[in-house]
């Protein structure tokens, strides 16, 4: 199950090799995961977005797609503002049941639920040895949030 296209700059990144990531080591883990329970469950849960994602948002990296990288930014923020209204949702109707006030549910739980995948990003990134490229991404996803999330 794989709808990624390749490019030359996800190439040019598998090529660099680091102590944490190799492509030995990448393979052999996925190999081992591909047989168990949990990477069923999560191919279930994940290739009908993955399908999404592939069919929705053109591929800059192809030579012929250059010219289509503000399709793929609006799709893209399209994509990010569904599934944050439905994040946010979800997160009320647990609050809800748990009976859990919802300032305290967008504190906690949507704020870990944002703040997380920057962080565990901007650390695989600074692994891979592109520190410059993990500091941008932990400075510029807020200000993205502040400058262009908040006011909407």
């Amino acid at each position: 199950y794989r709808f990624r296209r390749s490019s030359s700059v996800a190439d040019m990144r598998m090529r660099r090799s680091s102590s944490f990531f190799s492509e030995e080591s990448m393979g052999e883990d996925l190999e081992e995961d591909q047989g168990s329970l949990i990477w069923k469950f999560y191919v279930i849960v994940t290739a009908p977005f993955a399908f999404a994602f592939w069919l929705t948002t053109p591929d800059c990296s192809e030579e012929n797609r250059r010219s289509w990288f503000g399709v793929t930014f609006v799709v893209s923020i399209a994509w990010i503002t569904c599934i944050s209204y439905v994040m946010v949702w979800m997160a009320i109707e647990a609050g809800w049941t748990f009976g859990i006030p919802d300032p305290i549910m967008g504190v906690t739980v949507l704020a870990a639920g944002t703040s997380i995948p920057d962080a565990l990003s901007s650390l695989f990134v600074a692994r891979q040895g592109l520190g410059d490229m993990a500091l941008s991404s932990s400075i510029g996803s807020n200000i993205f949030d502040v400058g262009f999330g908040l006011p909407i």
